[in-house]
């Protein structure tokens, strides 16, 4: 079993590890917590987080036991840079499929009027045994 922060490295190093990835993003991958999204911000990004969902993590615990480990990737970019989120979606989609993570969300975009970029949510999980 992982510690929270064992899995949250796995998930960063299989990303920044795809060099096609690397090419398209730079070093623009964050935790969600960190503030990322103003308008000086160069795009695109991916932010990431994880989702505790059995509330293990929130008690004390320091592993989690055999569950579900979900971590949502947000991708943004410029509203006429589509073509470049496919890609970025496509390296994520390897990345992760690498470390064993399957899919489990649909397609959605949307604008981020704030900062009038276009985000496309995604989220993977791994049991964690």
């Amino acid at each position: 079993m992982q510690t929270q922060a064992q899995l949250r490295a796995t998930v960063y190093n299989a990303l920044l590890g795809d060099t096609a990835l690397v090419t398209i993003i730079g070093d623009r991958l964050y935790t969600l917590g960190k503030n990322t999204l103003s308008e000086a911000t160069d795009f695109p990004l991916i932010t990431f987080s994880f989702f505790d969902t059995s509330a293990e993590y929130a008690f004390g615990g320091s592993s989690a036991r055999s569950e579900d480990i979900i971590f949502q990737l947000n991708v943004y970019t410029d509203p006429g840079k589509i073509n470049q989120m496919d890609a970025i979606i496509e390296r994520i989609k390897a990345a992760m499929t690498s470390i064993n993570y399957r899919n489990i969300s649909r397609p959605i975009r949307f604008l981020e009027e704030d900062i009038d970029k276009i985000v496309r949510p995604v989220r993977w999980e791994i049991i964690n045994v």
